[in-house]
């Protein structure tokens, strides 16, 4: 297959795909949580065939046989991601990224898929000020999990400092801030932090645009945030 031949049938595929996704939304008979579809960003790794083509497209990764063990070669890798409504089973897109691509870059692809009503939901790789700023410049809504890397509010309340809910102003810390303005990026962004108890006995926290308690509440996150599995079974 000639490269104008795969270009034609890559864009057939796409329009499919958009026709697909369109008709299922059309009579607005599809389920929703808090008002809007609940969608879902997440990566993986992705085991590719060992050729010198796809090494050279996508890179590799190294590995080894155990924690401390010595590198034993490379295989190559892409990193795949998808945006994918969690109560309809809707894949609104996906690509493919080199072995070395950030999760982030490719999410942020994703939004031009999202519409101002959607709540996109992620996981604790996805909580930097850049991945929130985007969202924020978007009008996007979010709620996204947070790590003891992410922020320092989020941090405290994971070792239970504080409020279940608590409402805070972020900034960029000093390296992030030039690039911020360069993008075009807000340089503070108001967020709600929600603290929840799971079944195990332990804390999590996550990141959201969700700020008013009283249409919000917090023990509704709970049940939001169950749903995002459906893309790691996806």
């Amino acid at each position: 297959m000639s490269c104008t031949e795969k270009l034609k049938h890559t864009a057939f595929i796409e329009l499919n795909q958009q026709a697909v996704v369109e008709s299922r939304y059309r009579d607005a008979d599809f389920r929703t949580f808090w008002g809007g579809r609940v969608l879902a960003i997440d990566g993986s790794k992705v085991l590719l065939p060992d050729t010198e083509d796809v090494r050279a497209a996508f890179g590799t990764i190294a590995y080894s046989n155990g924690k401390d063990a010595q590198i034993q070669g490379e295989r190559p890798y892409a990193l795949a991601s998808a945006l994918y409504d969690v109560l309809n089973r809707v894949a609104l897109d996906a690509t493919l990224g080199r072995a070395d691509a950030y999760e982030v870059d490719l999410a942020i692809g994703h939004l031009a898929h999202t519409g101002p009503t959607d709540l996109l939901v992620m996981d604790r790789n996805y909580p930097s000020y850049r991945m929130l700023a985007e969202l924020a410049q978007r009008e996007r809504h979010f709620v996204i999990r947070c790590s003891t890397a992410s922020f320092g509010a989020a941090r405290r309340m994971l070792q239970g400092e504080g409020p279940d809910s608590q409402v805070v102003t972020l900034t960029p810390c000093a390296a992030q801030a030039p690039l911020m303005g360069q993008l075009g990026l807000p340089q503070t962004l108001t967020v709600r932090f929600v603290r929840l108890r799971l079944s195990t006995g332990e804390w999590e926290v996550r990141v959201t645009s969700l700020c008013d308690e009283a249409a919000y509440p917090t023990a509704g996150f709970l049940e939001l945030y169950h749903w995002r599995w459906g893309v790691e079974t996806f």
